[in-house]
């Protein structure tokens, strides 16, 4: 870069002027392995040394607490930089820091890996980021999901859905992603949709693999696993599918065969997870009673390559703005499918549920039953055969503690495992890294319900002791808010006569499911 752009200047400018606020310690000169990082180009202009300096410490002052902010000269840099030029110098930074010792000093440089890089960053890093924990790397993995959100781009969302494990399901994000969010204008509901991803299929659900002379269709079947099916001259489907692809002749080309084994190899990969996160989807909207417009229904949901495989055989409520209801599922080409064969066109303004069995009839359920068996459709989430509980019949009246409770004693892993099957999320530890309560995702419900346990070593699950389940309260909420009547501990505990019976049915399922592992 020989002339000074106007941009540059003013930017510089604008950077002095700006007060730097405390946050991760920017060391006073660049460590010695910077002299390898690739040269900084911004719109195709190479950036000399000092300018490249200029540029790094602009982007390690930028804010690494809530509210992430861009310095102003990074922030005119980045504007002007394509994805490819953010990412060579983002990811260098990335590699350096962590090839040169990961030291604390220069932790500012990770973070201005973030405020620089794209993409690219972000799928070198999220899978890092989600083992450090493992590895016991808890501040660094800390320090990930900001550099993530620190990007600023639309992967950093899934990105750091991924990191984190996923915790949006129960409407609590970690900051980073609940600024990332914000910043674009992203709901719970958005992340949760954002949260399944396509495997790589297109919207017509398929994708293609090349030999060189000859090409395959892959695609998703009804149970959400890989098919391949051989194209013809002109590109259209020829043969049975197969799940696999077949074997390599002499006219193939060797390299295309190894690349599209791969292909295969990491689609299959990524389908599992897809569909995996999509029952999640389905059965937190079961338990939670989540609504889609139709709008979002027909995009998130039928149109989605992988979410309306498994879409497909739950039996959907279609409200229209009268209130008029009709039960519906989806067919082959993603209408809306009655139980007695007929095209349903639900009216503009409808609102679309996954209906809980509380809500079904008997005669609804069996016509259904039969329907489904026709067509040789299984539900990847338990609807119509579901346990439908009410509050035991001994609960006193007015009684804020469920009774009961499951008799006995079973080590925190099967606890853990079972409860969150079932939708339940592990607050948060105490000071000595113990979880003495977890919490079940019917946050769509406005409720909030709590189970208290004897306490889980978050540090080190297999250490926890025998635990038992204390009790089991609820309250309601409004916008994720526990709402308090007064002062008192319990002042926001309601009784159970009180409460939505959904709410008492999954919890009851929940508990009866701990009471089957529990050996007498």
């Amino acid at each position: 870069m020989s002339a000074v752009p106007d941009w540059w200047t003013e930017a510089v400018h604008v950077e002095e002027a700006e007060p730097v606020e405390d946050g991760i310690t920017v060391p006073k000169r660049l460590p010695p392995w910077t002299a390898s990082l690739p040269t900084v180009e911004v719109a195709g202009t190479a950036l000399d040394a000092d300018r490249t300096s200029a540029l790094l410490f602009s982007a390690m002052r930028g804010k690494a607490d809530y509210d992430l902010g861009v310095r102003p000269l990074a922030a005119a840099a980045r504007e002007r930089m394509t994805t490819a030029e953010r990412d060579r110098i983002g990811v260098a930074l990335l590699r350096g820091w962590l090839d040169n010792g990961a030291k604390g000093p220069h932790r500012a440089l990770f973070l201005a890996a973030g405020y620089l890089g794209a993409d690219g960053l972000v799928d070198e890093l999220a899978p890092l980021v989600r083992d450090w924990p493992a590895q016991k790397l808890h501040q660094r993995a800390e320090l990930g999901l900001v550099v993530l959100a620190a990007t600023g781009v639309e992967a950093a969302v899934r990105g750091l859905m991924t990191a984190s494990g996923a915790p949006y399901e129960n409407g609590w994000m970690p900051w980073p992603l609940q600024d990332l969010a914000s910043q674009r204008g992203l709901t719970v509901d958005d992340l949760r949709n954002l949260a399944v991803g396509d495997a790589g299929l297109d919207e017509a659900g398929e994708t293609v693999l090349d030999y060189g002379p000859r090409r395959f269709r892959l695609t998703a079947g009804p149970d959400a696993r890989a098919r391949v099916q051989a194209l013809d001259d002109e590109g259209r489907p020829s043969g049975p599918p197969r799940t696999s692809l077949p074997a390599a002749t002499a006219a193939d080309d060797p390299a295309a065969v190894e690349a599209a084994k791969k292909q295969l190899a990491a689609f299959r990969k990524e389908l599992t997870a897809a569909a995996k996160k999509a029952t999640v989807l389905l059965e937190g909207a079961l338990r939670g009673g989540r609504t889609w417009s139709l709008d979002d229904h027909r995009t998130h949901v039928v149109a989605h390559p992988v979410t309306r495989l498994l879409a497909r055989p739950m039996v959907w409520a279609v409200t229209a703005p009268d209130g008029a209801r009709e039960l519906v599922r989806l067919d082959e080409d993603g209408g809306y499918l009655t139980v007695d064969e007929r095209l349903h066109e639900p009216l503009p303004g409808s609102v679309v549920r996954l209906p809980h069995p509380l809500h079904l009839t008997d005669d609804e359920r069996a016509a259904w039953r039969a329907h489904l068996g026709d067509h040789e459709l299984a539900q990847p989430v338990e609807q119509l055969d579901r346990a439908a509980l009410g509050l035991p019949d001994d609960q006193p009246d007015g009684a804020i503690d469920l009774v009961g409770l499951p008799e006995g004693e079973l080590d925190g892993l099967t606890l853990l495992g079972v409860l969150e099957k079932h939708g339940w999320k592990r607050d948060a530890p105490d000071d000595d890294g113990i979880a003495h309560e977890l919490d079940l995702d019917v946050a769509d419900r406005e409720v909030a319900v709590t189970i208290e346990v004897t306490g889980l070593d978050v540090r080190d699950r297999r250490a926890s002791p025998p635990q038992r389940v204390l009790r089991v309260t609820w309250a309601r909420t409004t916008n994720g808010v526990i709402l308090f009547s007064g002062s008192a501990p319990d002042a926001h505990r309601l009784p159970w006569s009180e409460a939505d019976p959904v709410v008492v049915s999954e919890v009851r399922r929940s508990l009866a499911a701990l009471q089957e592992r529990i050996t007498p």
